[in-house]
């Protein structure tokens, strides 16, 4: 999608699982854990897409 980063959203969010999975643990989340979940996964997506807009743009990042 972003040839600009060289990675799609889906193999970001493959490799990020286990860490929203863990905060969840973290934050002892057991009630609406979907939801919150989900929550974790729009967060990550703002992330990418905030990188990928920059490198867009012609920013560098450190």
């Amino acid at each position: 999608m972003y040839d600009q980063i060289g990675i799609c959203f889906e193999e970001v969010a493959e490799d990020f699982t286990p860490l929203v999975t863990g905060m969840l643990k973290r934050l002892r989340i057991y009630k609406n854990r979907d939801e919150f979940r989900q929550v974790g996964f729009i967060d990550l997506q703002c992330s990418y897409l905030g990188c990928a807009f920059l490198l867009f743009k012609g920013y560098k990042l450190a």
